[in-house]
């Protein structure tokens, strides 16, 4: 399998192949067995936008743009780089 980056803004979507290092980089992802409510955080997700109204969708706002997009860009760099434990932090 090959990691690749998915760029969706608005009605463009990118794929991009993310090149792996020659030394491995071995994931493991855990499924900690909690209950979630998908249709409560969606619908808690949409007060937020397209527009804000309060300091609460403003944090979702940039959580979601800015700060995201800053966190993606460190782990995609970790990725090509083979550094686990940066990969690791950020998905903490």
């Amino acid at each position: 399998s090959r990691p690749t980056l998915l760029t969706h803004d608005g009605d463009h979507l990118e794929a991009e192949p993310i090149a792996l290092p020659k030394t491995p980089l071995r994931l493991l992802v855990v499924d900690l067995g909690c209950d979630k409510d998908t249709p409560l955080m969606l619908k808690s997700l949409q007060r937020s936008f397209p527009h804000c109204e309060d300091d609460r969708g403003r944090c979702v706002h940039a959580w979601l743009g800015e700060e995201n997009q800053r966190r993606v860009a460190e782990a995609v760099k970790a990725v090509r780089a083979g550094d686990a434990e940066t990969l690791g932090a950020l998905m903490t």
